[in-house]
């Protein structure tokens, strides 16, 4: 059994999750409430608990420095960020403090257990590299994760993706994340960056003014002989030709 301390300035989200987790009595055990970044402090060790899930707007000490202090104390705590804003930017700190994960409020029953599912499987993976474990809560949904990396690489496709860091937005391994990736959308990760790169690349060529090589860096490509490769073979023409094709489409009575 997992003991869970929740941290939240907001009474209605506080018990939300303690009734969720006490649904689930043979698994959790809520050891403990805080209203602001001064009791989860003490809370966390007095109490020791397995998962902390926690705001990341509170009074007196936010939950980006409670976590931050929290896992210097305690490393193999589970440390979830809880937040109403979806930026990605709480993604890359939670990774640069070595937090497991962060939800976007509200989240779903089966999101957050499906993310504390994922961390347990990557710490105790990380302790025994060897060792296999049974799905602690089978049949959870894996949609929103997928939908997250995905609005992830649509806001992002002009800079480096790697796996690995997808992975992290997910709170996935990257294996796992690549295979429920394809099932849920059809397509590989790297196929579906590829598809949003072309998209904002024809854009760009149909409607402005820029040289190809600005493009090209501007849709994440390093170099621009890599970029002419691959436009043509998504598209079946170099950038150039596309350019005209689309300007001959646009000039007044062009179908006449």
């Amino acid at each position: 059994m997992l003991k869970v301390l929740i941290a939240d300035d907001e009474m209605i989200e506080r018990k939300y999750l303690t009734t969720l987790f006490r649904k689930y009595p043979h698994l959790f055990n809520v050891v403990g409430v805080a209203q602001n970044g001064r009791e989860v402090l003490r809370l966390a060790a007095q109490l020791r608990p397995d998962v902390i899930i926690m705001d990341i707007n509170m009074p007196f000490t936010d939950g980006l420095t409670c976590a931050r202090e929290i896992r210097q104390l305690y490393p193999d705590a589970i440390i979830l960020l809880n937040t109403a804003y979806a930026e990605f930017e709480f993604a890359r700190r939670a990774v640069e403090y070595r937090l497991d994960a962060y939800l976007l409020k509200p989240a779903r029953e089966e999101v957050i257990l499906q993310t504390i599912e994922e961390c347990l499987r990557k710490k105790r993976a990380t302790a025994e590299p060897r060792a296999t474990f049974a799905e602690p809560f089978p049949g959870r949904g894996t949609d929103e994760p997928v939908n997250l990396v995905a609005s992830y690489i649509d806001a992002n496709a002009n800079q480096p993706l790697p796996l690995e860091e997808l992975a992290r937005i997910a709170h996935f391994s990257p294996s796992y994340l690549s295979r429920v990736f394809r099932e849920k959308k059809g397509i590989t990760i790297s196929a579906y960056i590829t598809r949003k790169r072309m998209e904002n690349a024809k854009y760009l060529l149909a409607h402005t003014s820029m040289d190809v090589q600005t493009i090209a860096a501007q849709c994440g490509f390093n170099t621009i002989s890599h970029f002419n490769r691959v436009f043509k073979q998504e598209n079946g023409m170099n950038p150039m030709m596309f350019r005209r094709q689309f300007a001959r489409q646009e000039e007044p009575n062009a179908e006449l």
